[in-house]
């Protein structure tokens, strides 16, 4: 890490101007593709992420794909998220390398109003990864009931995003969204939890 990925660690934003005004390199990355602004995204601070994110930087992926909006959603930086969109809007759809998008993040993490506020701006519910997963997939596999109720109940005008199935050699189950909540779907899905892999196997990487 570097002097100025410290400082946005530390959240010390009077050290992040110093260090910018010596020169510092608000797009340099580390070893592992992350860049000052990641960090401050990481540590959910919208000073800092606002004094170090430039537009053409929301396009910086880490060695897993990672924009920093997909740090954001991971962290449930709903903040971050209406800045970052505020410089590209279609960060909304930004894919990982395993083809995951903020969404996906958002709901493996039980950020409810994330997802929410991502599902408004256009995010894709139905949107697959290369594991073949949906975010509600992972909601499910995470036993996230209210996330898992937000999208089958949700009824914002996003289209008709709830209404997927899977055939049982997917899942062990068949479902779509409807009006009963998430405890229903989570019932349904119950005894098929043991022919589904890991939960864990699922969960989008931390930055760690």
């Amino acid at each position: 890490m570097t002097p100025l990925m410290w400082s946005c660690y530390n959240k010390n934003e009077l050290i992040a101007k110093r260090l910018i005004e010596l020169g510092a390199d608000v797009h340099e990355k580390d070893t592992d593709g992350r860049t000052a602004a990641h960090w401050a995204a990481k540590r959910s601070d919208i000073n800092m992420l606002k004094l170090i994110l430039k537009p053409d930087m929301t396009y910086f992926k880490d060695v897993k794909g990672c924009t920093v909006m997909h740090v954001s959603a991971h962290e449930g930086f709903q903040a971050g998220i209406e800045y970052i969109m505020s410089l590209r809007p279609e960060s909304v759809h930004d894919t990982d390398k395993m083809g995951r998008t903020p969404l996906h993040y958002a709901a493996a993490m039980d950020r409810v109003h994330v997802c929410y506020h991502l599902l408004n701006k256009g995010a894709d519910a139905s949107q697959r990864d290369s594991d073949n997963k949906t975010p509600l997939d992972y909601a499910l596999i995470k036993q996230h009931e209210f996330v898992v109720a937000l999208f089958t109940c949700h009824d914002a005008s996003v289209g008709d995003f709830i209404k997927m199935q899977r055939s049982e050699a997917d899942t062990g189950s068949l479902y779509s969204g409807g009006t009963d909540g998430c405890r229903t779907v989570l019932s349904v899905i119950g005894g098929a939890s043991q022919r589904i892999k890991d939960r864990e196997d699922y969960s989008p990487d931390d930055l760690h």
